[in-house]
Parts: structure tokens; C-alpha cells; sequence
């Protein structure tokens, strides 16, 4: 390469001349830098190894002789390119200029451009931030209403508890009340407080006998609290039925109590403390007017209610009882104890049979008496 930076002409010698040369020069050794005499050594050499030695040299003379074409090609374009380059500088100064200002005024105009997003995205923020802190405040607010519902929430839920306990309390006691209101609507009013029955030949009402069987067991304290509870019943069928004697008046007094003639006002007792030797005819005629009334009732049903044939056992007023076409008597006077104590099992069972027929129907009972006026 000479002063002006270009690559020099390659020699063109031949390469024997090029390898000659070249042996002739001098080497220094990479060990001890002592220049080393190639040529007084290569004469040692034997002839082959000089051929080989001489090859390499041609090989790498070759090479460098195609780098160094390459290198000033190179140089050659790169020369041109600069020469274009700065062929008139002036008008690249202007339009380096001109670019200049045109991306100047884009700056510019953007710049403004992001002042005024910036100037509406500030009020927009304060706005936001007034909504957040007014949405702060109504959180608050409900915050407060939240824990003071919750606490009228928890109050009422304790309230409900306590409604619901006493609801279910009172759903109890309406369910008892309830089948107690069954219980006593099928249950017959008069046959619980006058309970007939019979064991045996003889009769009972409230749990007192009425009779004289063989033997005297029964004493007179017992049949004339059973007469009374007669009476009472007779008074109470009477005006639940809306009848009245035409001819008596039941005044039931206990063991004490006693048929009445309305005409006289004679009383006909239902009681006696006499025994078989003595006769009461006082005593049989306040049993025979108490059939008489019986009878009279019997038929005021018939009449007033279209209920024929209640009794099971005919009654034959003044004394008389029919059963299987037998006739007892309600009376003492020539009569015998287990005969009259049949005449009054007969007597009572007919009556429990009138008991029944009212308990089922009370509501035909309540009209009959709305419509005669007498409820």
C-alpha cells in the first residue's frame, strides 16, 4: 500500500524468482528473536523437500495475490460512493432543514395537542375524584343504615322466634280444645249426667239401683236418690224438648223430691222409707203420675218431632209397662218386688232411649224450639 492509502500492484515474478527471493531473506526465531539464515539451511535440505517447501510459498503468494485484488475493489466503491455523496452539499443542508422544521411544527402541534388532553383529563380526574369522595360518603351512609337494619333484623328475628314458640303453643292448645269440643259434642250432656244402665234385672241412673231384687239388698236411702235423679231428668228433658204436663209438675228435690197436680197442687212423693209390710199408697201414686208425665212426652215427641216409636217398651198409663207382651207394674200395692223392679228397668231404659235421640239431634232440636219460640 503506498502513502495515498491504496493498495500497491502485485508483483508479477515468477514464482520460483518469488520463492528464491524469499529463502534468501531473513527470519527471526519466535524463541530467542536470532535472525536465522534460510538459505544455509535449506542447502542441507534434500531436493524434495525444497519442491515442497517452494509449493507452499507459490500456494500462499496465490492467496494474497486475490486478497489484495478483492481489498482495492473495495476501496474503488467506496470512493465512488463518497463522491456522490458529497456532490453538492448544499441542498443537503436545505433539505436537512427544512425536514427539520416540518418535524419542529409536528412536535409542536402534538405538544399542544397533549396540553389539552392533559388540561380535560385534570378536570376529569376532579370530577372522578368528587364522585368517589360523594360515593365514599354514601358508602358510609349505608355502612350506618347496613348495621342499624342488621340490629332491627336481629331484633325482629328474636321477636319472630318468641311468636313462632308461642304459636306453636297455642296451635297445640287449639288442637286439644278442639278435640275436646269433639269429644263433648258427641258426648250426650243428659247421658253423662243421668247415666242408665241395668245389670242384671236391675236398673241404674247415676250409679243408684232401682228395685227391690229377692233378698232386700237395696236400701231405701239408694231408691229414693235414684227417684230423685228421675225427677231431674224429666225436668231437664221437658225443657230442653219445650214440653209441659198438662196435668203435673215434676219438683225434684234429691231423695226428697215429688209429682205435683196442677189442678189440686196435691204432691205425689217419690220417695218412701217403708218396707213390704207396709203399704204407701201416697208413694205408688207419684210413681204412676211420673209414668203418666213419661207417657205425655213420649207422645208431645211424636207430635211435635215425627218421632214414632221411640220407646222400645209400650207404656200403658197409669201403672202398666208392656214387654213381650207381658204388663208390669209401676206399683207396689199387690205387686211383687222382682215384678216391680222390672217395670222400672223397663221405665228407664225407655227413657235412655229418648237420652240418645236427643243427643243426635241438637240441631233439629235448636230449630224446633227457634221456630216455637222458645229459645
Amino acid at each position: 500500500m503506498d502513502s495515498s492509502g491504496r493498495q500497491s500492484p502485485v508483483s508479477k515474478d515468477s514464482p520460483a524468482t518469488a520463492a528464491k527471493a524469499l529463502l534468501q531473506s531473513s527470519f527471526r526465531c519466535q524463541r530467542c528473536c536470532v535472525r536465522l539464515n534460510l538459505d544455509a539451511t535449506l542447502r542441507g535440505l534434500d531436493r524434495e523437500a525444497v519442491q515442497a517447501t517452494i509449493n507452499t510459498f507459490q500456494s500462499r503468494s496465490v492467496a494474497m495475490h486475490l486478497t489484495l485484488a478483492g481489498t482495492d475493489g473495495r476501496n474503488r466503491r467506496f470512493d465512488n460512493d463518497a463522491s456522490e455523496v458529497s456532490a453538492d452539499p448544499a441542498d443537503d443542508a436545505d433539505t436537512d432543514h427544512d425536514d427539520e422544521e416540518a418535524a419542529l411544527a409536528r412536535l409542536e402541534a402534538e405538544e399542544a395537542e397533549l396540553r389539552a388532553e392533559l388540561e380535560s383529563t385534570g378536570a376529569e380526574l376532579a370530577e372522578v375524584r368528587a364522585e368517589a369522595d360523594a360515593e365514599e360518603a354514601k358508602k358510609s351512609a349505608l355502612t350506618a343504615e347496613h348495621q342499624q337494619l342488621q340490629h332491627a333484623y336481629s331484633e325482629l328475628k328474636r321477636q319472630l322466634f318468641l311468636l313462632d314458640e308461642e304459636l306453636s303453643a297455642t296451635r297445640n292448645q287449639q288442637a286439644y280444645a278442639e278435640s275436646e269440643l269433639n269429644r263433648l259434642q258427641n258426648t250426650s250432656v243428659l247421658g253423662a249426667a243421668f247415666h242408665i244402665w241395668y245389670d242384671a234385672h236391675i236398673a241404674s241412673i247415676g250409679g243408684f239401683r232401682m228395685g227391690r231384687p229377692a233378698g232386700g239388698q237395696i236400701d231405701w236411702a239408694e231408691l229414693n236418690a235414684g227417684w230423685g235423679q228421675c225427677a231431674l231428668l224429666l225436668q231437664a228433658v221437658s225443657h230442653r224438648l219445650g214440653f209441659a204436663s198438662t196435668v203435673y209438675t215434676v219438683v225434684p228435690c234429691a231423695s226428697q223430691s215429688e209429682m205435683r197436680l196442677l189442678a189440686t197442687g196435691r204432691s205425689l212423693p217419690l220417695y218412701s222409707s217403708h218396707g213390704r209390710l207396709f203399704s204407701d199408697s201416697a208413694f205408688d201414686s207419684g210413681m204412676s203420675a211420673y209414668l203418666s208425665c213419661v207417657t205425655e212426652l213420649l207422645a208431645f215427641v211424636r207430635d211435635r218431632y215425627g218421632k214414632d216409636r221411640l220407646a222400645p217398651y209400650p207404656l200403658h198409663p197409669p201403672k202398666e209397662i208392656e214387654d213381650s207382651g207381658q204388663r208390669f207394674a209401676i206399683v207396689r200395692a199387690g205387686n211383687k218386688d222382682e215384678r216391680w223392679t222390672m217395670a222400672l228397668r223397663l221405665m228407664l231404659l225407655d227413657i235412655k232411649m229418648l237420652q240418645a235421640w236427643m243427643s243426635t239431634e241438637p240441631e233439629l232440636l235448636q230449630k224446633k224450639r227457634q221456630t216455637s219460640g222458645l229459645a
